[in-house]
């Protein structure tokens, strides 16, 4: 109910506030040495979030498990790694309103998405 929810609102009305933003995920691509505290990366057609964008933003470090060099901490993870929503008026689709804790900012030339505000 919750997926067929967030489809409809999505496909219907523009403004809506995306359910899931802020649910933990992980990108399915690291890059080789981690992530870049100072970039935002935006995967889009995740699997692991209602919403389809899994966001990684001011995360240093490799957040996978068994990581053993240059590894982000769980904390951090938890706070720099989570699903999103695009949020601006030149998406292809309806934007999205940011929920509470949230503020649309620009993720470079992917657009503007929703992230936590204040930023960890």
């Amino acid at each position: 109910m919750r997926i067929a929810l967030a489809a409809t609102c999505g496909a219907l009305l523009a403004g809506c506030v995306a359910g899931g933003v802020g649910d933990p995920c992980l990108q399915e691509t690291v890059p080789p040495r981690g992530y870049d505290r100072a970039e935002t990366y935006v995967e889009l057609g995740s699997a692991e979030c209602v919403t389809r964008v899994c966001l990684v933003t001011g995360l240093a470090g490799d957040p996978r498990a068994g990581c053993t060099v240059g590894c982000a901490s769980e904390d951090d993870v938890r706070a720099h790694v989570y699903c999103s929503c695009r949020c601006d008026e030149q998406s292809p689709t309806p934007p999205c309103a940011c929920p509470d804790g949230f503020a649309c900012r620009p993720a470079g030339r992917a657009g503007s998405y929703c992230m936590r505000d204040p930023a960890p």
